[in-house]
């Protein structure tokens, strides 16, 4: 029987999911309120996440389904939310 610690082995992310450190989500959660503080414009808060952190902002899903009210479903983005399109944001 071995001593050493065990490692629990991480599974790759998913094709919808955006990974990142635990470190940078503080980091950037941190700016974000700093520049909600100041009162800056949702766009520009936007882009300064996305230069400074390379953290993917969510769109406007404009699927079928969200104009057409006989589709149940929308394959762009059930895997987000309902109406926005993106990666899912996962931190490890």
């Amino acid at each position: 029987m071995s001593d050493a610690p065990k490692t629990r082995k991480r599974k790759p992310p998913s094709p919808f999911e955006f990974v990142i450190s635990r470190s940078t989500a503080a980091s950037a959660f941190d700016r974000v309120r700093y520049l909600l503080a100041q009162g800056t414009d949702p766009k520009k808060i936007e882009q300064i996440i996305n230069d400074e952190f390379q953290i993917p902002i969510p769109k406007k899903c404009t699927g079928e389904a969200h104009s057409n009210p006989h589709i149940d479903n929308c394959g762009a983005c059930m895997q987000f939310h309902w109406g926005w399109s993106g990666k899912r944001l996962k931190i490890t």
